[in-house]
Formats: C-alpha cells, sequence, structure tokens
C-alpha cells in the first residue's frame, strides 16, 4: 500500500541498540538478534522464528496488539519495537484494509504470518513500511503478495529486499504453489521489482496488471 513520511524527534535509546547502530545487520549476525531480543516481548510480540531477517531488514508480522497500536497509538508501538514508526495510512482504502487485517488477526492470530510484515531498517532503527500476504493459501496453494515504504527509503533496494525475503519464506512452505501480485500499469518501480522476482504478466484489466510466479520443480 502507498504510504507517506513522518518526522520524529531525538529519542532515548537503550544501550543494547546504542551497541548495535551503525553496524551492517546481516541475517542471524549478533546486530539483528540484539534488536530482535530487546524488542520482543514475549506475551505480546511474534516470535523471533516467525520473524525474517535480511542483510539490512528485519521483517516482524502484525500481530492483533501490534496493529491496534499502529492504528491507534503510535508512541507505544515506538516503545514496543524500540524504533520510529514513518508510515502514514490515512486513506480511507488502507483504513479499511488494516481493520480487516486486524479482523482476521483477531479470529486467528496464528494467520499473522500470512498477512502483513512491518519492514525494520536495523541500522537506522525506523519501520520504513510493510509488506506480506493478503491472506494465507487458497485451496490452489496461492498466495498474493502486497508492499510499500516511504519515499525517503523508496529506490534504495528495500522494498525488493525484503518482498524477495518473502517469496523465499512462502516457497519454503509446502502449500504455496503459486505467488501473485497486482500492480497499477503505471508504477513502473513496482513492475521492476515483480520483473526482478521473476513474475510474469499475465493479464491486464483496466489500470490494474496481474503477475504469476510459480514453484519451480526440481
Amino acid at each position: 500500500m502507498e504510504q507517506g513520511e513522518v518526522g520524529f524527534g531525538q529519542r532515548t535509546e537503550p544501550e543494547a541498540l546504542r551497541r548495535s547502530h551503525g553496524r551492517q545487520g546481516k541475517p542471524g549476525d549478533q546486530s539483528n538478534r540484539i534488536f530482535v531480543e530487546y524488542a520482543r516481548n514475549p506475551s505480546r510480540l511474534p516470535s523471533d522464528s516467525e520473524c525474517l531477517s535480511t542483510r539490512r531488514l528485519i521483517l516482524i508480522p502484525f500481530s492483533a496488539d501490534l496493529l491496534r497500536l499502529a492504528l491507534n497509538d503510535r508512541e507505544a508501538l515506538e516503545s514496543r519495537l524500540a524504533a520510529r514508526f514513518l508510515p502514514q495510512w490515512r486513506t480511507e482504502h488502507q483504513l479499511r484494509v488494516l481493520h480487516g487485517v486486524l479482523r482476521a488477526l483477531e479470529a486467528d492470530p496464528a494467520s499473522r504470518v500470512w498477512r502483513f510484515y512491518f519492514i525494520l531498517h536495523t541500522v537506522d532503527r525506523a519501520v520504513i513500511g510493510d509488506a506480506g500476504f493478503k491472506g494465507p493459501p487458497d485451496h490452489d496453494g496461492s498466495v498474493e503478495i502486497a508492499y510499500g515504504v516511504v519515499p525517503a527509503y523508496s529506490r534504495q533496494g528495500y522494498t525488493f529486499e525484503a518482498v524477495q525475503a518473502l517469496v523465499g519464506w512462502a516457497f519454503s512452505q509446502s502449500e504455496v504453489r503459486r505467488i501473485t501480485a497486482t500492480c497499477d500499469n503505471d508504477n513502473a518501480g513496482s513492475i521492476r521489482i515483480l520483473e526482478k522476482l521473476g513474475m510474469r504478466r499475465v493479464g491486464e484489466n483496466g489500470r490494474s496488471l496481474s503477475w504469476f510466479l510459480p514453484r519451480v520443480t526440481t
């Protein structure tokens, strides 16, 4: 989903986060573990096993508690994640989608791995966007991806890095047979990302393009 940007003031940092500042995060390295260990509240946040780590990012699945804070109390969310929260969800469509996700998470908390993830920049300690799936695999084994980052972090490879991690994780799940996506036909950035992922354009409906990526079998 498209998102804007909002500025934040200075924030006092815990010592663990100060030690990790300026270090490039790599999957499984100590800086990422410090970040996740500090941020995690075992009763409220997803476990490490549900988070996805890349070279520069950590993807944390929305829980119902975290999404409520994102919608209603961003200062509390920043405190919970030990990170600045940059996305703005303002449009009626965005809010309708997110409230639908919240209802789905309340009904089935375990489905959070098939919903949206906060994109956490490990060095800047900022949530720079979100990416994820529009629900669990359907009866044909299809899942649909969606994504967005704030303008200040666009065109730097972060969106592709996050989506690539999600695609890799999805295909590691035996029930997933294909991944789909849609984007506007004038969204050149999104088209580049989907093409780089190896997705194939399979349809067009008005201004909307449909994309498809099958599981590769050997």
